[in-house]
């Protein structure tokens, strides 16, 4: 009887560490998502500033008048800021609810952060 529950108590033992190194695997798979997501954002935003400073310069070329040039460049600048703040709305709406709590960051300054941070750190490694 004793064997037996030493038996017992092995396997609940390593049922709870197994769960918990599964969902300790989880959390960083997540996690290395959520920064590769992060990382096309930042693609994404510099190639659109790329071909906003591209246009603009095409404009300039094409003889615009300069305060419509730089009116344009506001309003670009206006629109990249809404896209890279709806990027990072969107991405914590599509996270499962259950890792809600591993996402760090709220605004795109601070996605990009925290992005930075985790790069020099596997770097580190």
């Amino acid at each position: 009887m004793y064997e037996f529950l030493w038996f017992l108590s092995g396997a609940l033992l390593y049922k709870f560490f197994s769960k918990l190194l599964k969902l300790y695997q989880l959390f960083a798979f997540f996690h290395e998502i959520q920064l590769q997501a992060i990382a096309m954002l930042i693609a994404a935003s510099k190639d659109l500033e790329g071909a906003n400073s591209i246009k603009h310069e095409m404009l300039t070329d094409a003889d615009m008048r300069p305060e419509e040039t730089k009116n344009l460049q506001l309003i670009d600048a206006s629109i990249i800021s809404s896209w890279r703040e709806a990027s990072i709305i969107n991405l914590r709406k599509a996270t499962p609810k259950n890792f809600q709590s591993s996402v760090n960051f709220e605004t795109w300054k601070e996605a990009v952060e925290h992005y930075n941070q985790c790069v020099k750190k596997d770097f580190k490694l």
